[in-house]
């Protein structure tokens, strides 16, 4: 089956519903309001450690593609992967193929 991220998070956001209204009949108001308040913090926390994880893989996507291309990522090399993070993955792949060593740096190179 393939992934599908939204469908994923729905199903998440479904069961964490699913549990927190059968905790929910069990509570007062007071432990109601403190539920609530986790349930959002943890939501936030899941999400952002996925932003995170995917950070870290464009990132070693890259890198992997560098050491391919250019045999090492060296200091200069590194310093221009965060702004080839923030291109489509079509844009960064098509540049690190086509672009030589120099022209990257002269490129991304502030």
């Amino acid at each position: 089956m393939h992934y599908n991220p939204k469908r994923s998070s729905a199903l998440s956001l479904l069961v964490a519903w699913r549990i927190s209204m059968e905790v929910m009949e069990q509570v007062d108001s007071e432990e109601r309001r403190i539920l609530m308040a986790l349930s959002q913090a943890y939501q936030e926390w899941e999400q952002q450690t996925r932003r995170q994880g995917l950070q870290q893989e464009r990132q070693s996507a890259i890198a992997s593609l560098m050491r391919l291309r250019f045999g090492a990522v060296d200091s200069e090399l590194q310093a221009i992967i965060p702004a080839l993070m923030n291109l489509p993955t079509e844009q960064y792949t098509q540049l690190l193929w086509q672009l030589s060593r120099a022209e990257l740096l002269q490129r991304f190179q502030a």
